[in-house]
């Protein structure tokens, strides 16, 4: 019975690994993203993004406290919706590839799709790396919902063994 525990509990920091290291990716990329875009006005914010997660799994895993773990939930929906899904998704991956779509459904040329469409605002870099933040989103989204039904899943006393763990490796 022991042993189920240590790999539940295991499971659980691989699981939360992954989330935090695509919640960073996500980050990053987003990050490079807005910082060529827009200057280095936005270094304050893009450095929040990238390392408050980091900072907060940390918190988690030392403590156990349950509001960093809702603290870190926080931000990756705020990360993801925002980054993933509004910006990367709708702004870079619709604008990249609804032209496709919408022509052979409309049975129109293209002057269809350039107006519903915003036009293509960027070069190669600014729209790849916001269709990258949307697939980097997505692994965080994944991720994030694995490490959270985990977690709901785990009995008191394997939360108690995660915290353990934590800071034997830690030590």
């Amino acid at each position: 019975m022991n042993n189920l525990k240590q790999n539940s509990a295991a499971g659980f920091q691989k699981t939360a690994a992954l989330s935090l290291v695509s919640i960073t990716l996500a980050g990053i990329i987003t990050s490079a993203h807005h910082l060529y875009r827009l200057g280095f006005e936005v270094l304050i914010p893009a450095l929040v993004i990238v390392f408050v997660p980091y900072l907060l799994m940390r918190w988690y895993r030392r403590s156990g406290s349950k509001l960093a773990l809702w603290f870190y939930g926080v931000l990756n929906v705020l990360v993801i919706s925002w980054f993933g899904v509004i910006d990367g998704f709708a702004d870079h991956v619709v604008k990249a590839f609804g032209r496709y779509i919408l022509t052979p459904l409309t049975g129109e040329s293209v002057k269809i799709g350039s107006m519903i469409l915003p036009p293509y605002e960027g070069d190669f870099f600014y729209e790849i790396t916001g269709i990258l933040t949307f697939i980097a989103s997505a692994f965080a989204t994944y991720y994030g919902i694995k490490m959270i039904r985990g977690r709901r899943q785990m009995t008191t006393s394997q939360q108690g063994l995660v915290a353990k763990i934590a800071a034997t490796r830690n030590d």
